[in-house]
């Protein structure tokens, strides 16, 4: 190899580890938080006895999100394919509409049942840092800190 191949292949190797190192940090200081296998987020503010326990239902509810999840992106890719399309559909987009709607309503119907049986299998004294992790977050955003709501003695 001459000087130049040694060079070029140099600057190909670095931009790749430079990549590689920025993909890095934005998955572990950015973007990364919402991904599947970082539940250390959502689980911070619970004491460390419970945490493992509410990792581990946590990962058995995703899964069974997972076609439910799946239907409501299949929607979106239909919605997205039919309004890019030509000529336009009014009809279909409506019926695309409908059909992301309902995908929608499914899972959600089926997370909020999941946040049900976490919350009922917390102790009470962990349920408000979980009510206050729902209200606190949205779509990565803080939101004002919510109140918690009124204990029932």
């Amino acid at each position: 190899m001459n000087k130049r191949t040694l060079l070029i292949l140099a600057l190909v190797l670095s931009v790749a580890i430079n990549l590689l190192m920025v993909g890095f940090v934005a998955g572990k200081f950015g973007g990364g938080r919402m991904m599947h296998g970082h539940s250390d987020w959502m689980t911070k503010h619970l004491s460390q006895a419970v945490r493992q326990n509410v990792k581990e239902k946590m990962r058995h509810y995703r899964e069974e999100a997972r076609p439910a999840r799946g239907a409501l992106r299949q929607a979106r890719r239909e919605l997205r394919n039919l309004v890019a399309g030509q000529p336009f559909d009014a009809q279909a987009v409506r019926a695309a509409l409908a059909n992301l709607r309902a995908a929608s309503q499914t899972y959600q119907r089926i997370r909020h049942e999941h946040i049900v049986q976490l919350l009922e299998d917390l102790p009470p004294e962990e349920r408000p840092a979980v009510y206050r992790f729902l209200h606190r977050h949205e779509r990565g955003k803080e939101r004002p800190k919510a109140p918690l709501p009124p204990t029932k003695n």
